[in-house]
């Protein structure tokens, strides 16, 4: 039997991920307060890592975008 191992460069990228989510997971879920007054001082006014569309005051609801779209559609043609 051979054994495949993942390649150093997709674990690094995994692990670094990895410590980013759980870094802001935890700023949001115990830090919320630190964690919203930090991005608002900060010079774009946007979490390090943020959704397409995100902004800090949205004047208009986002329109669907194309993977929400298809996403949906995905689903309901196998539900139904």
């Amino acid at each position: 039997m051979t054994s495949t191992l993942p390649s150093l460069g997709f674990v690094l990228v995994f692990l670094l991920f990895s410590v980013l989510f759980f870094y802001n997971s935890y700023r949001l879920w115990f830090k919320t307060d630190t964690y919203y007054q930090d991005i608002y001082n900060s010079p774009t006014g946007q979490p390090f890592l943020t959704p397409r569309g995100a902004s800090k005051v949205a004047a208009t609801p986002p329109l669907p975008s194309g993977e929400g779209v298809f996403g949906t559609s995905a689903v309901l043609r196998v539900d139904i």
